[in-house]
């Protein structure tokens, strides 16, 4: 309970849209490694893999640590290692393996759970391999890139091989571009575009080559994978490590695009970038974290709390799109739940990203293909459960206050809701509801409990409103009086009151004889103000149809048309003219269309003709009527 505040006339709301607090927690072991991959799983939780150790650990959706496995991979000195998520919701890994002199590609594929359900090598002895990334397309078919060297050192060859979700190897091609490492990506036409050094080779599904383009550019390391976006592909290089990225673009067809490359401040190694599902994409550079549009325009940036010592590696996004970040502090690692625009509960300023041109050139090559046959061998893989311990190093703070007391005047709902921000994952009122806010109108004590499914225990807190009388004012949302009268619009009873009309009397009443919008204000003396307004009309109330006697239609101009003279608007009107023999000569159903004498475009033979004429006056105020009427006119020329 809270010390009493008045509110009268007016209650500010506040609202929150918030999805989720953020939260940065630190996961200890001193031997994971510092090169990982973040990917996210199905059910709203994440796995975090290290590249180096082959450590694999699965956290739920409020970052607890659900499991964690060590496999037991062959000694090997190979860092270039990769890690993806499998459309079945399993996982998949890549690296090499001793084989006699040389070294063969190794390729894992994990359940949910981390069980392993196949594990093969992938080979020949002549041939040294060095696997660099592992993908999957639409149908679950895994592609490995990498580089393979005949044992005599020539020749050296990139080697792409398509394999089945269950392992066995489908095709493998040899292209002539070998010797340097990069990535591959498969694209969204189920082709790869594959990177080996500054050489782009796209491919169709088939592993047949669409083209091949080298791009030159004062940059020299770090080749990794392109990031497709809706217009064509994104890449990026640096001169040195630690320095400035460069960001490069080219088309679907591989021609290069923004007249050369763009520039940016940002001292990191390069990012390996992260796509987005509305055509973004994520660049993690150690403290920063940017989002991109495709002409890379900055959407989004944070920037991690450096006094920290947490550096960003890698970035996924839950299926609900909430972002998942990964990466090194000292000699742990961390986990880090953010906010749509990347912020955490430790963020620092983000420095302004300041891109300038570069120029660079394109040059399309011809591609040697040659299929090659790659030994498939299945392998014994084993695998310890580790156990580790995390901790919290900052997140958002989670409270839960529904304000002051409130004292309020009727008649106004007053809404009751969490006024610091956070949100919840349950809610239950006093009064039985179950959602975040709730309308009240009434005196009393309201209490909320609320829970996070992410382990905090139960909050609560009460509100006590007081919901002072006021005698409800109405004086209907319009009113008619007649012409030449008056109206009274008269105020409810209400002895302590003050009085205000529009008007600027204070009278209990007020005569009305003019139309117009007309409001009073009462002022009680528990100082709450009600009102109304309504809107007065003037209308005619009696209405009356006359019908000549006579008319002469002889073209002189003058008394021509037989039509009646009337007073107010009419319905359902019709005048009908027959001769002295009962035939019809004259309808109309509108009372400005008139007789002019004639029957079939030729004059009538003057004399005496009978009128019925029906119609209902339009009269405000009153019910309808119908009024009938029967005459004679004479016609006379």
């Amino acid at each position: 309970m809270k010390s009493l505040v008045t509110f009268f006339l007016f209650v500010s709301l506040f609202s929150s849209a918030v999805a989720g607090e953020p939260f940065i927690r630190s996961v200890h072991d001193a031997d994971a490694g510092s090169a990982l991959r973040i990917v996210s799983t199905p059910d709203q939780g994440w796995a975090v893999f290290f590249l180096a150790t082959f450590k694999l650990y699965k956290f739920n959706s409020c970052g607890t640590l659900e499991w964690s496995r060590q496999y037991h991979v062959p000694p090997t000195t190979w860092t270039s290692n990769d890690f993806i998520q499998t459309q079945s919701g399993g996982f998949a890994f890549s690296t090499r393996i001793p084989n006699g002199s040389v070294s063969i590609p190794f390729v894992t594929k994990l359940d949910a759970n981390g069980n392993i359900v196949w594990c093969k090598t992938y080979g020949e002895p002549q041939y040294d391999y060095f696997p660099y990334t592992i993908s999957e397309d639409s149908q679950g078919n895994l592609f490995l890139w990498g580089n393979a060297e005949h044992v005599n050192s020539s020749p050296f060859y990139n080697l792409l091989s398509k394999i089945s979700s269950s392992g066995n190897v489908l095709w493998t091609k040899f292209y002539d571009h070998g010797g340097i490492w990069g990535g591959a990506i498969v694209t969204s036409d189920d082709g790869v575009l594959a990177r080996t050094g500054s050489t782009f080779i796209k491919t169709d599904a088939s592993g047949n080559v669409q083209w091949t383009a080298a791009y030159y550019a004062p940059s020299t390391y770090y080749y990794y994978a392109p990031v497709e976006v809706s217009d064509g592909y994104i890449y990026t290089t640096m001169v040195s490590p630690g320095t400035a990225i460069n960001f490069h673009k080219i088309d679907k067809q591989g021609h290069l695009l923004w007249g050369g490359y763009k520039h940016t401040n940002i001292p990191s190694l390069p990012a390996v970038l992260r796509k987005k599902s509305n055509g973004h994409f994520i660049g993690v550079f150690n403290g920063d974290v940017v989002e991109f549009d495709k002409d890379l325009s900055v959407i989004h940036a944070s920037t991690l709390d450096d006094g920290l010592g947490l550096l960003g590696k890698d970035l996924c996004f839950l299926n609900d799109g909430t972002p998942v970040l990964a990466g090194i502090s000292n000699t742990d690692f961390f986990i880090s739940k953010t906010d749509a625009q990347y912020h955490t509960s430790c963020d620092q300023a983000t420095p302004a990203l300041v891109l300038s041109q570069g120029n660079a050139s394109a040059n399309f090559l011809p591609t040697q293909s040659i299929s090659y046959t790659l030994n498939v061998a299945s392998f014994t893989l084993t695998y310890d459960t580790l156990n580790i311990l995390t901790s919290a190093i900052c997140s958002s703070p989670i409270s839960l206050d529904l304000g002051p007391d409130i004292v309020t005047c009727g008649g106004v709902p007053i809404v009751l809701q969490n006024l610091t921000g956070t949100t919840f994952d349950s809610y239950s009122w006093s009064t039985g509801e179950i959602t975040s806010s709730i309308a009240v109108n009434q005196s009393g004590i309201y209490r909320l409990a609320v829970t996070k499914n992410c382990g905090l225990d139960t909050l609560y807190d009460s509100i006590s409103v007081s919901v002072l009388p006021v005698v409800p004012v109405d004086l209907g949302s319009q009113a008619t009086f007649c012409k030449d009268s008056t109206l009274l619009l008269t105020a409810p009873p209400c002895d302590l009151c003050l009085f205000e009309w529009s008007t600027g009397s204070h009278e209990n009443h007020l005569e009305v004889t003019e139309p117009g919008l007309y409001w009073l204000k009462i002022t009680y003396g528990n100082g709450c103000i009600s009102g109304d307004t309504v809107v007065v009309t003037e209308s005619k109330c009696d209405c009356n149809l006359f019908l000549p006697s006579a008319f002469t239609p002889n073209h002189d101009g003058r008394n021509e048309i037989f039509q009646p003279v009337y007073y107010c608007d009419v319905q359902d009107y019709e005048l009908k003219i027959f001769d002295r023999w009962g035939r019809l000569v004259f309808a109309s159903d509108h009372p400005d269309t008139g007789w002019d004498g004639t029957k079939n475009n030729a004059s009538v033979m003057p004399g005496v003709y009978i009128y019925t004429v029906s119609y209902s006056p339009l009269l405000q105020g009153k019910e309808d009527v119908f009024v009938s009427k029967t005459g004679t006119v004479v016609v006379t020329y």
